[in-house]
């Protein structure tokens, strides 16, 4: 805005115009008259004048309105007037009137014309320019006219001033506001620049900005800026920042009530703040960033995210965070998007990028879902260069568009777009930043989306390289942007105005030839101007620095910043993101002794420090022993590196564990960066000593090194400073030293990879093929192992790194009654099976000697009879001859249960209920069981339990058909004590270990037994060659098939492998038989297992013990319930329902798992 300066006066002009005085002969009279100017004006309180409007003409007189500024109440001579009251200036541009004694002015409250004399005026900075002060009313209006000497009076131009109240910003409608803004204003707010570094004048080279100078000040002054977009130049310390924000704040309404038009306008104060390798401030917590938080698979955790960001740069004075990031990765030699992607699968970077943008909400901070229509399937950086999306609307519509619309769906505040060509989309060859066809038909027309559209900055290579500055604003204004971000690079205050003036004209120059028109910008600026309003912005109190209300924001900034709570959130998430794809032997967790050594290699010195805050919180928690010593090292682990050394040869042989750093890009797999850690790894391998490699950046490096003994991803590559603190001040990367607790037992490895893994051939990924599986993760275990002493055989647990160990049924032994389970073999401590399991346990039984049985001996027998604790007597009969040993045990309620052991190792048992159910089991030496079930007369079916020592998950009974065919008992499972099933009728069966294999299920994996429950019964087949695919989502045909197969029907035949197994499901009223292809969501699974259980809801008193059960539909509720209070559903790792995440194939299997326990047992 231009400035009118005036001596001697401290205070502001009122009301700006300029005048073109024409000679007298030049006008008629009547043209003279009716110019009205209408204005709001303000008092001693502070209030200012906003707008000024002309609303007519006089001939050859032209009046504009140029500036306004504060009506105050003066005393004294101003312009020679000597009267107290209130004043306004006019500025005066008399063209062609040298002589301004020529002039006459009369007022309303000075009916005679006088002469304007030098003492009437002020110099106003400008050649031919002059301030009149005229006295006005306080209030109504105030007439002023004005006309050369000689002239009539009916000639004199007429101003009439009519003084309005003040309106407030806040009280006015972004509408109200709009109407009244000029054009300059409009375009000022489609602009946002940053000020990353300046040069001051007389200054040799440019500086960071971290406070603003009046150079600065000028620029956002003169130009009404929209927004400014502050870089980790900008933002080092908590106070400095919140310093910065204040006084660019400050500067945006230096000159509130000064503009012909509205007050000054808040400004958008943004920055990049995803998390992870992109991370801005100085302070405050970095967190592990979006791929980490695609492995956590937590949809709680992600809002976590959105909220620490939120509180954090709300705290700093920041309104709009650039950010989810919403591409989908699925291109694995993408240069910039990586790990800034959530994942590969579009649902899933949907499902956890909607609770960042609401997490961020919260507290009033905007968000912008980028890179629109998607940067993940890109191989060129558009920071350097143009890239090309070869895709048709229906490809995009499948995978990169999915997460953009749930992003519009769920409300986001901004869309940022990308330097993206897509030929098939616009084939103009424009990238989607300048694309009508992108921004206004996909983005506005097929998404719905009427928010802010921004652009990425307009100065990458992708942009700046093929189109000029000024073009290149023009045409993203044509295509649809509402804000050119960094249009022009401002680092001194000569050439900053040059570009952006170039910038206003050429934008000017486009609505004058029609290629831009005023309804596209005042739609753009009403965007705008509604999106402040909507997040407080243009309401809030903008305090000057070091006021009460400065230093209280301060106060709460620097609690904010970097707090306890935010550092503690940090750690968990990234300790939850930590995904292992490899663990030899269950080496992990490494348990290290006293004084054994853990030597630890990373490339960069900055890692060196998160490597040791790991390994210092893992002793501090008592994870591993003080006594253990480690060291890092970066020796060799360099560009160059060719083959180990003796040294570092050396420093491996004295260690008694590796863990190596592994930071590689896709382009980098064949380089230094991977060949040094294979080096190490194979040394190792060849000396006995365990490697472990943690990849900390894109992770598809993790299937280059089959010598590694365990191998983690960690996403996130970011260091640290060095510190001795076990909660560092500065923020740091959160991944390494995560990634170091858990391969320590500190904290459970939970995370599912985000991403296929590709194989690795000759240095480069091979997309035809997976290493590792998207969605693959192994779950770390202890081994719990129960020693009985003489007891029946308790099977060893595995249980997961800080779990409790399920306390099994009590075991028996012949004389003794069991008296629990002890941690030492003098039986002096017991367990507590409340405690988190942080090591391998061996647990021992204790027994007490029961009172002495009676024995006898006749003949050839021995017999002995005992009186057992639950009212049943045992009789136990020794052939001693033949080695018979019949064990008979008979309960007051007339069930009866006989073992006969023979001398080769047969056992035979018959139970016999009550009722006259007899179940006859023999297992052979070798350990092969059958059974022969006989029901007593009248009854159709019974469960029985065919007693079996040794089972596995896949351990299952199979119905020996009279004609020779076998079926597996679907519903079998084992009770601990055996495998219990049903039977329809009398039958023979027999029991066998049905175990399948599958590369992507292991032992330790939280879904192994409901895997092989699933499996070995031959409800779910596996996906391909060997694979289960545990973490791919289920979908409805799927699961109406396993019910079908369930219910015994046969589901082969039909046009589809599932036509049989839905019309079934339709004929039992549970499924209509729609959207079998759809994936199920949690509590669509849980609806559907109750209404083929057709049970009954329970009390709920279940289902609000979890967060999130507010979010569970209503149509769901009474199933949900059932499913909760029966433990057919448990919450997810985070302890929330997630009611409509997408069930996965593992998660069904665990839920028909508990199902159908739950319907045997009953």
């Amino acid at each position: 805005m231009k400035k009118k300066v005036q001596k001697g006066l401290s205070w502001l002009l009122t009301l700006c115009m300029m005048f073109t005085l024409q000679p007298m002969a030049a006008q008629a009279a009547n043209e003279l008259n009716g110019i009205d100017v209408t204005a709001r004006t303000s008092s001693t309180n502070g209030d200012k004048i906003i707008v000024g409007t002309v609303t007519g003409s006089g001939g050859d007189y032209a009046v504009a309105v140029t500036g306004s500024g504060e009506m105050e109440t003066v005393t004294g001579n101003p312009g020679g007037v000597a009267t107290q009251g209130k004043w306004f200036g006019l500025q005066l541009a008399p063209g062609g009137v040298t002589d301004i004694t020529t002039l006459q002015y009369k007022t309303d409250t000075q009916p005679t014309f006088m002469d304007l004399t030098e003492t009437d005026v002020e110099e106003a900075g400008e050649a031919g320019e002059i301030v009149l002060w005229i006295n006005g009313s306080s209030a109504g209006t105030s007439t002023i006219w004005l006309k050369n000497k000689g002239a009539e009076d009916t000639a004199a131009i007429k101003l009439i001033i009519t003084f309005l109240p003040y309106i407030p910003l806040a009280g006015r409608t972004p509408e109200e506001i709009l109407k009244d803004m000029t054009l300059d204003q409009k375009i000022g707010q489609k602009i946002m620049p940053d000020f990353r570094q300046w040069k001051v004048e007389d200054a040799t080279a440019v500086s960071d900005v971290t406070a603003i100078n009046s150079e600065i000040i000028d620029i956002i002054d003169k130009y009404d800026f929209g927004g400014v977009i502050l870089f980790a130049n900008n933002v080092k310390e908590t106070e400095q920042t919140l310093r910065l924000t204040t006084q660019l704040q400050q500067a945006a309404l230096k000159d509130e009530g000064e503009e012909a038009g509205v007050p000054a306008i808040p400004m958008f104060l943004t920055i990049d703040q995803e998390g992870g390798i992109v991370y801005r401030l100085g302070s405050g917590t970095a967190l592990p960033g979006n791929m980490a938080i695609g492995a956590t698979r937590s949809t709680e955790m992600a809002k976590q995210v959105g909220e620490i960001i939120g509180r954090e740069l709300s705290a700093l004075g920041f309104n709009v965070n650039f950010a989810p990031v919403v591409d989908v990765n699925n291109n694995p030699g993408n240069p910039v998007i990586g790990l800034r992607s959530i994942s590969s699968d579009p649902n899933l970077v949907a499902e956890l990028s909607v609770p960042m943008i609401e997490g961020m909400n919260e507290y009033n901070v905007a968000s912008a879902a980028k890179h629109f229509p998607g940067h993940g399937d890109t191989a060129t950086d558009s920071h350097y260069g143009l890239p090309s999306v070869d895709k048709s609307l229906a490809e995009l519509k499948a995978t990169e568009l999915v997460p953009f619309q749930a992003a519009v769906d769920a409300g986001v505040d901004m869309l940022m777009t990308a330097h993206i060509m897509y030929p098939q989309i616009d084939p103009s060859g424009d990238p989607a930043t300048l694309s009508k066809v992108i921004l206004q038909k996909l983005a506005r027309e097929e998404l719905g989306y009427d928010g802010v559209i921004i652009t990425d900055a307009l100065n990458m290579d992708a942009i700046s390289k093929n189109f000029g500055q000024a073009e290149a604003v023009v045409k993203c204004f044509q295509a649809g942007a509402d804000i050119a971000l960094m249009p022009i690079i401002p680092r001194d205050k000569v050439n900053a105005p040059k570009d952006m003036d170039a910038v206003i004209a050429a934008v000017k120059g486009a609505i004058d030839d029609g290629t831009l028109t005023m309804e596209q910008i005042d739609r753009s600026v009403l965007r705008i101007l509604t999106l402040k309003k909507d997040r407080g912005i243009l309401d809030a109190e903008y305090p000057a620095e070091n006021s009460v209300e400065f230093n209280a924001k301060l106060a709460t900034a620097m609690e904010e910043v970097g707090s306890q709570q935010n550092r503690k959130l940090e750690r968990e998430i990234a300790a939850a993101a930590i995904t292992v794809v490899k663990n030899e032997n269950n080496l992990l967790p490494l348990k290290p002794k006293a004084g054994e050594k853990v030597l630890l290699f990373t490339p960069n010195a900055n890692e060196e420090p998160g490597l040791q805050l790991g390994m210092r919180r893992a002793i501090a928690d008592g994870a591993i022993p003080a006594g253990v010593v480690y060291e890092t090292n970066r020796t060799q682990f360099a560009s160059g590196f060719t083959a180990l050394n003796d040294a570092v040869k050396a420093k491996i042989d004295e260690a008694n564990y590796i863990v190596i750093i592994s930071e590689a890009t896709a382009s980098q797999l064949a380089g230094w960066q991977c060949k040094f850690p294979q080096e190490v790894t194979a040394y190792a391998k060849g000396k006995g000593i365990p490697a472990i490699v943690v990849s900390i950046f894109q992770p598809y490096d993790v299937a280059n090194y089959p010598d590694a003994s365990a191998i983690l991803a960690a996403y996130g590559a970011k260091g640290m400073d060095p510190t001795e603190s076990l909660q560092p001040d500065k923020a740091f990367g959160p991944n390494i030293p995560a990634a170091v607790e858990v391969i320590f037992g500190n904290y459970q490895a939970k995370g599912r990879l985000p991403v296929n893994i590709p194989v690795i051939k000759n240095g480069k990924v091979d997309t035809s093929q997976n290493a590792y599986a998207f969605g693959f993760g192994l779950t770390l275990t202890y081994t719990v192992t129960f020693e009985s002493n003489g007891g029946t055989e308790v099977d060893t647990a595995l249980v997961e790194v800080k779990a409790q160990v399920i306390k099994p049924s009590d075991p028996t032994k012949s004389g003794y009654t069991f008296a629990g389970w002890y941690t030492d073999t003098e039986l002096t401590a017991a367990y507590d099976f409340n405690a988190p399991v942080t090591k391998n346990l061996n647990l021992y039984a204790k027994w007490n000697p029961v009172e002495s049985p009676y024995v006898s001996t006749e003949g050839n027998t021995k017999t002995e009879t005992r009186k057992n604790q639950d009212g049943s007597t045992t009789k136990i009969v020794t052939n001693k001859i033949t080695g018979l040993i019949t064990e008979t045990t008979t309960w007051p309620n007339g069930d009866k249960l006989i073992v006969e052991t023979k001398k080769d190792g047969t056992v035979t048992t018959t139970a016999t209920d009550s009722t006259g159910l007899k179940t006859e089991t023999i297992t052979t030496p070798a350990g092969n069981t059958t059974a022969n079930i006989i029901l007593p007369k009248g009854v159709e079916s019974a469960v029985v339990t065919a007693p079996v020592k040794k089972t596995t998950p896949g351990t299952v009974a199979v119905l020996l058909h009279d004609d020779g065919a076998e079926e597996v008992i679907v519903t079998s499972v084992n009770t601990g004590e055996g495998i219990r099933f049903t039977v329809n009728g009398n039958a023979k069966v027999k029991i066998i270990d049905n175990t399948k294999t599958f590369a992507d299920v292991a032992a330790g994996d939280w879904f192994y037994a409901a895997v092989q429950f699933a499996a070995s019964r031959e409800l779910f087949n596996g996906t391909g060659t060997g694979t289960f695919s545990p973490a791919a989502p289920m979908n409805r045909a799927m699961l109406v098939t396993a019910l079908a197969r369930m219910d015994g029907q046969d589901t082969t035949g039909g046009a589809t492998w599932y036509e049989m197994a839905a019309k079934w499901g339709v004929e039992r009223g549970i499924t209509d038989g729609s959207s079998l292809d759809s994936s199920i969501t949690r509590e669509s699974l849980a609806t559907i297992l109750f209404r083929y259980a057709k049970a009954k809801s329970a009390d709920g008193m279940e289902l609000g013990k979890f967060p999130d059960a507010d979010q569970v539909s209503a149509w769901a509720r009474d199933a949900m319930d059932w499913a909760v209070t029966n433990g057919v559903l448990i919450g997810t790792n985070d302890g929330a329902l997630n009611p409509s995440g997408i069930a996965s194939r593992a998660e069904v299997a665990a839920m028909l798992h508990r199902f159908v326990t739950l319907s045997i047992q009953k």
